[in-house]
């Protein structure tokens, strides 16, 4: 199975460049960089609304914890 960026993950929401984009990031930081989060992805509302990207965000954010569940079960 290949290596993804350690979880737990979080998803934050910012507007850029008049764009509102969403943000996966990992809880831990980067060790080189003081107070710095790893971003895992970023995601921007192409057509689907905000309420949706905001939606997709979240469920993207747990998918460390959904992969620990399934290897679990």
């Amino acid at each position: 199975m290949a290596k993804h960026t350690e979880g737990p993950w979080d998803y934050d929401a910012a507007e850029e460049y008049g764009t509102k984009r969403g943000y996966i990031y990992s809880q831990k930081m980067d060790a080189e960089i003081e107070n710095c989060r790893i971003p895992v992805a970023r995601l921007c509302e192409t057509g689907i609304g905000l309420p949706a990207s905001r939606m997709n965000g979240r469920l993207i954010a747990a998918a460390p914890d959904l992969l620990a569940a399934c290897e679990a079960a």
